[in-house]
Parts: structure tokens; sequence; C-alpha cells
């Protein structure tokens, strides 16, 4: 399967110089002036990375709907690389903390920009894409998905529904098995070892904190 990656940047001769350097056959690349745009104008695309300017990422955050943003590249395990004009500490770090893999200076080799990308695709390209449509709770993703029973079902869309929260388990009690439910709650833990063996190998990381609750995280 191609790569495709989304360059969101408004300098047309980088972008330019920069496609030159990831000229590849199996990688595909789009172009949109906005983030908010790429649902729209590649509705079915697997994205697997966004190439995104300081200004259009920091502007959409501040001044657009961070959830959606939040929400569309997260849930759907895509990374993000951003490029800044001029360097500053403050935005390098809500970069890293929002959850993008690269930070990198426009004035940065193109070549090295290039590879970095290319290190980025191959290190993401063993795993299986699991994603989730929080409007329609529903899990799909790239390859057949292994049999879940109902309960494995439901305790991960809960997971997912939360992704990067620690959730209770009496909460996910709550939500699976009702009110009513005089068991055990060590159930969960028995769900949840059995999702981690039959999602090995997908973009998520499910971590049990102890007396706290259950967390799931996208890998990339």
């Amino acid at each position: 399967m191609d790569r495709f990656i989304v360059l969101c940047d408004h300098d047309f001769v980088w972008v330019t110089e920069l496609k030159e350097e990831l000229d590849d056959e199996k990688i595909s690349i789009g172009y949109v002036d906005s983030i908010d745009d790429i649902e729209s104008i590649f509705p079915d695309a697997v994205v697997d990375i966004i190439v995104c300017s300081a200004i259009e990422f920091y502007s959409f955050i501040e001044y657009e709907d961070t959830n959606y943003l939040y929400k569309y590249i997260l849930n759907n395990g895509i990374s993000v690389m951003v490029i800044a004009d001029e360097y500053s500490e403050s935005d390098e770090i809500n970069a890293l903390k929002f959850g993008c893999f690269d930070y990198q200076l426009r004035s940065a080799s193109v070549k090295a920009v290039a590879q970095r990308i290319k290190n980025r695709l191959a290190n993401t390209s063993g795993k299986k894409r699991l994603y989730f449509d929080n409007n329609t709770n529903s899990i799909y993703s790239d390859v057949d998905l292994p049999k879940l029973t109902k309960r494995e079902n439901a305790v991960l869309k809960v997971l997912l529904s939360n992704e990067g929260s620690t959730v209770e388990k009496s909460i996910i009690l709550q939500k699976v098995w009702g009110e009513n439910f005089k068991g055990n709650i060590r159930v969960i833990d028995t769900i949840i070892k059995q999702l981690r063996q039959k999602l090995s190998g997908y973009n998520i990381k499910i971590i049990t904190y102890y007396g706290i609750g259950v967390s799931l995280s996208f890998t990339g």
C-alpha cells in the first residue's frame, strides 16, 4: 500500500523542493491550504503524515475547532511534522505536547527534512492501522479486524472514545455491563488482556494503571 503524505504550507518553492526529495513510487503526496480541508479533499485517503507550517498549525489550534483537529489527527493515528520560519522554544514544546513527531526550521536542509519523513514512514510501516469514528461510534481498519466478542468490542469503544485519557474501571463496568452488575471488577483485566493479544501489531497501546484505570493511545 502506498504511503500518503499531505503538505499544508504556503511556501510553494519549499513545498516543490520537498516533493522532489520525497519522490518515490511508494509515496503519494497531496496538498491542502488548510488542515481542515484534508477530509473534504481526500475523503477516502489513509493519511500517514501531515507536514504543516507553524503558522497554519498554531492559528488553527488557536482560532478553529481544536477538538476536531485533535480528534481527526490522533483518532486516525496520523503523524505530524511542524515547519517553522523562526525558532520558538514554546512553540516546539507545544507541538511536541500535542503529539507532533517533529519540529523543524524551514532553513534546515530539505534533504534532511525529507529523510526524517522517510524514517518516520519506515518506523510505522509494519503497523496495522486502527481507526475510530466518534460520530458513528464505529471501529475500522486498513486490514480485516480480528474477531472481537461483544464485551471486547464494547470495552474497546469506551477506550477509543476517551483516547489519551485514563478511564476508571468503574466507569467501564457501568458503560459495558450496566449499573446492576454484581460480578468481580477484575473481569475488565481479562478483557484488556484479550484485547492486547488480539490487537497486537496495531497502532494502539493499552495501559492499565492499577488502582486508577485503563488508558488507550495511538502510537502513530
